[in-house]
């Protein structure tokens, strides 16, 4: 069996991000993919019509490894609203594996967003999906609606803003999240 045959999809998907996070969507191409994979070009077509598919590919694995797979995780391995809060902030707060790029690859999506209608959507659409689990998770701690809305995107902002800044480390990062969230979680319990 060869090098090339026992690629699969989320090998591509998985290089395309790190090149996205090093060097930007416009160097995500097939055949600097494919030498950095040590296969033909062959190799790629076999899982992708074309470039476009790839990207749609990196979009929809994103979406579900980085939202949807997240929200499950949590909902599994935490029994109360204030534990899940503070599961997903952990979890948010965690860089995400070098295999995708490591701690810049949400930036660099939402880099790509800015110039691509396909990639603004699934950002969009992603940003919202969060939003809403935070604020359901609110809500589940005895938020009233308003509140809820206010207090989930308080805390995504954070996490969107801290997203921007590199330089903050894993333990920053989930410390200020925490930070954040104690208030918002103080302020639902009368004085």
């Amino acid at each position: 069996m060869t090098r090339a045959s026992k690629l699969s999809p989320v090998d591509w998907i998985q290089a395309a991000f790190r090149t996205l996070t090093e060097r930007g969507i416009e160097q995500v191409k097939v055949e600097p993919l494919a030498r950095e994979l040590g296969v033909s070009k062959g190799s790629f077509y076999w899982h992708f019509s074309d470039r476009s598919a790839l990207h749609a590919a990196m979009l929809q694995h994103w979406r579900q490894e980085a939202t949807d797979n997240i929200i499950v995780q949590v909902e599994r391995t935490a029994d109360t609203p204030h534990r899940r809060l503070r599961t997903l902030v952990g979890l948010a707060a965690a860089t995400a594996p070098k295999r995708y790029g490591g701690a810049g690859v949400e930036s660099a999506l939402r880099s790509w967003a800015r110039h691509d209608s396909a990639a603004q959507a699934t950002v969009t659409a992603v940003d919202d999906t969060r939003i809403r689990y935070v604020r359901t998770l609110f809500k589940a701690a005895g938020a009233p609606p308003a509140q809820a809305r206010l207090s989930a995107s308080t805390l995504y902002a954070t996490l969107v803003g801290l997203d921007a800044l590199p330089q903050h480390g894993v333990r920053l990062r989930e410390s200020a999240l925490n930070q954040v969230l104690d208030g918002l979680l103080e302020a639902l319990t009368p004085p």
